[in-house]
């Protein structure tokens, strides 16, 4: 788990592969990014897989090639895809969505109930 104090940003990513002559996209998935004395570290939490690097893209990379890694093996052996992470990890997605609503309605206070749900829309967009 990560330091209690360190920034930690929430991502969703679609991953595209190919399969034969067809391109497949996956389903999205929640994806946790910190740094932490130098190490970046990205977290996909429908998977409970973890990827390091040494920038954020490198470590995206390597996490996206798990990722795909990990479906092929689970089709090819027809085990199931998903093992979610711990309920800390998702507790801190929903803590970080949660902030970014807030922080949304506090910069753009809605004047009606069509303009709030309009407003968080375009937080989760």
């Amino acid at each position: 788990m990560f330091n209690p104090n360190t920034e930690v940003q929430a991502f969703r990513i679609n991953l595209k592969r190919e399969k034969g002559n067809k391109i497949q996209v996956a389903p999205a998935m929640n994806i946790l990014a910190w740094q932490e004395e130098g190490i970046c570290f990205a977290h996909c939490l429908e998977l409970d897989i973890v990827a390091e690097g040494k920038t954020m893209p490198e470590t995206f990379k390597a996490l996206s090639e798990l990722i795909i890694s990990q479906i092929e093996f689970a089709e090819t052996n027809r085990m199931e895809i998903f093992h979610p992470a711990p309920s800390e990890y998702w507790q801190k997605l929903f803590e970080i969505h949660s902030n970014k609503v807030k922080q949304h309605l506090l910069d753009n206070p809605p004047k009606s109930s069509r303009e709030l749900l309009k407003g968080l829309d375009a937080v989760h967009a």
